[in-house]
């Protein structure tokens, strides 16, 4: 785990930072990310965010490339962007 800062100042510790968003981040008396957030599993990436204090998966993806699209643009049921 290697710690990353944000552009708001706020520090997290995660395994990576691509484009922005952290990668497998670990959270820390309930504090979670107010952006959305990527978690590498064995062979897929799944992007979530907190929302209103839920956890919110907006989608499941074989690329990373795929799963930052939907972190940048919003899950496909909200807007038809990530598929």
């Amino acid at each position: 785990m290697n710690k990353f800062k944000l552009d708001d100042n706020t520090e997290y510790l995660a395994e990576d930072l691509v484009d922005g968003y952290l990668v497998n981040p670990v959270f820390h008396n309930g504090l979670g990310l107010e952006s959305p957030f990527i978690i590498r599993m064995e062979r897929q990436f799944s992007v979530h965010h907190l929302i209103n204090g839920c956890l919110r998966c907006w989608g499941v993806f074989y690329t990373l490339d795929n799963a930052l699209k939907c972190a940048k643009s919003g899950p496909s049921w909200r807007n038809k962007a990530c598929a």
